[in-house]
């Protein structure tokens, strides 16, 4: 299994994690620090709708089944 790296209470895998650092921000403005925080922010916020559509998604997906 991989090492996952943690940053702002997520578990993030490394090859993201080096394409945001290395690739994605260079060259942005916006530090390390600040996208890491606004990131898991942002997925805090989301989870719980994202869930619940998830949810709603597997029980239309039961009912076109039958």
């Amino acid at each position: 299994m991989t090492q996952r790296i943690q940053r702002h209470g997520l578990q993030i895998e490394p090859q993201l994690f080096d394409f945001i650092e290395n690739e994605a921000l260079p060259g942005s403005e916006v530090s390390s620090e600040d996208f890491w925080r606004g990131f898991a922010d942002i997925t805090q916020h989301f989870s719980r709708r994202n869930r619940d559509l998830l949810e709603k998604r597997d029980l239309l997906q039961e009912q076109i089944d039958h």
